[in-house]
């Protein structure tokens, strides 16, 4: 737990209807996350944070939950992605998330995992360059 989350952890770990598990390996990680009908990308919105792809996006997608997070600028096109860009649109993106998640929209975002793989975007980078550098080595 970083020092700037302490205060909040521990005001968080009194409530009754919150438990703290501890780590997890993938695995477990997975059996909980089944039983989850949204997901939290929560974050200090800083410069890098908004920024940087998140592991743990598609890790939620790939499991075909809907996301409330940050307004990370990679996701915020997605329509199942729910920017929460203040305190109140928090809880407004989760009542959102949780109304709009349908069957149909949970395996529109597993399809979109299944193309989003590191397999298929080295795959697509490899058509790219084949396309610039022929084959044919007079060419070159």
């Amino acid at each position: 737990i970083y020092e700037r989350d302490k205060k909040v952890f521990f005001k968080l770990k009194e409530r009754k209807n919150i438990s703290f598990l501890g780590h997890k390996n993938n695995g477990e990680r997975y059996k909980y996350l089944s039983f989850f009908d949204i997901a939290l990308l929560c974050a200090c919105p800083n410069e890098v944070e908004l920024k940087a792809s998140q592991l743990k996006f598609w890790e939620y997608v790939a499991i075909g939950l809907p996301i409330v997070g940050i307004p990370v600028e990679e996701y915020v096109d997605y329509e199942w992605f729910y920017a929460a860009r203040s305190e109140l649109e928090w809880e407004e993106m989760i009542l959102r998330a949780s109304k709009e998640n349908t069957p149909g929209k949970k395996a529109q975002r597993i399809e979109f995992a299944r193309w989003n793989t590191w397999e298929k975007r080295v795959q697509q980078i490899s058509d790219l360059v084949r396309e610039v550098i022929p084959n044919n080595r007079e060419s070159l």
